[in-house]
């Protein structure tokens, strides 16, 4: 295992955050999304910010850098009495989205979503 480990085959994804809003999670078992216009790095929002698009998207902020990180506690937990919430990297399956004149989207590159155009 240590060498499946070693070549990433077992990655997680971590979410930190208080304990308050570990209870809500178990209680209710969902993840809430914040609005990309509400998160604490504005700078992800700008990168949309030309057609002011972040007020449409909803994100939830995770990081797979297996390390811990006293910024992000610090951030996060609440004066750092928090959690550090991990789950498997891939829980999803991803479908290669496709951009169509139906719906006047375009997609750069190969872009992968667990959501079908359709639903999206």
């Amino acid at each position: 295992q240590l060498e499946q480990l070693e070549h990433g085959l077992f990655m997680k994804f971590h979410h930190y955050t208080t304990i308050e809003t570990l209870a809500l999670i178990l209680d209710s078992r969902k993840i809430r999304f914040n609005r990309l216009t509400n998160v604490d790095d504005m700078e992800e929002a700008d990168l949309y910010g030309k057609y002011n698009i972040g007020r449409f998207l909803y994100v939830s902020c995770w990081t797979t850098n297996s390390i811990e990180s006293i910024p992000l506690w610090n951030m996060y937990t609440g004066n750092m009495k928090g959690v550090r919430v991990s789950f498997d990297d891939k829980p999803f399956y991803y479908r290669k989205l496709e951009s169509g004149f139906d719906y006047h989207i375009g997609f750069p590159g190969d872009t992968y979503s667990p959501l079908t155009i359709e639903q999206i």
